[in-house]
């Protein structure tokens, strides 16, 4: 689109329509900064029960845009750069999840085991335009290696629920169908 753009305005400016080759740049100027909005992961902890502590990763996977980016710093209420508006709006979703689940919830899922099962378990959920679905093949490069659990089975609804809550809190942002992230839930991290 840029270079078709590029071309519309050259044209015009042959022609001698300066103004409108002017406006067309300044378009031009704010679809090539806003394109090169860096896709972010936040990291953020949490404890789940006794000693087993909690990770969140969240991905953004968004395809920014300049209407992407005007939405999400209204909504921050300041200026955020286009180097940190990625992180901050995954750095929400990261930061708020935990509370929402509830810690029985914990107890569905196996043990964290030592030795040659040192594995965590993880839940993957994707955010897509505010709705919220669990992925079992999500899981950021860590194998659920818990021996005798049906992860098939696995009825990830307390979680789901949790994060889908989460994502509500923000729903004039997230809403958003241009917004899509990746959460994964680690438990058993020490």
């Amino acid at each position: 689109m840029i270079k078709e753009l590029i071309k519309l305005a050259t044209h015009l400016d042959s022609k001698g329509l300066s103004k409108e080759a002017d406006y067309l740049d300044s378009i031009i100027k704010k679809e090539a900064l806003f394109s090169k909005v860096k896709n972010m992961t936040s990291e953020c902890s949490g404890f789940s029960c006794g000693k087993h502590s909690v990770k969140y990763y969240t991905t953004d996977t968004t395809k920014w845009n300049g209407k992407l980016y005007n939405k999400a710093t209204q909504f921050f209420g300041r200026e955020v750069s286009k180097d940190e508006i990625s992180f901050e709006i995954a750095h929400l979703i990261c930061s708020n999840v935990h509370n929402k689940i509830p810690k029985n919830s914990w107890s569905f899922l196996p043990p964290h085991v030592e030795g040659s099962q040192n594995r965590q378990s993880v839940l993957g959920f994707n955010v897509d335009g505010g709705k919220v679905t669990y992925n079992k093949t999500l899981t950021g490069g860590w194998v659920n290696a818990h021996t005798g659990f049906d992860w098939d089975t696995f009825d990830a609804k307390d979680f789901q629920t949790a994060v889908q809550a989460t994502v509500n809190n923000y729903a004039n942002l997230l809403s958003d169908p241009g917004f899509k992230f990746e959460l994964i839930i680690g438990h058993g991290f020490r």
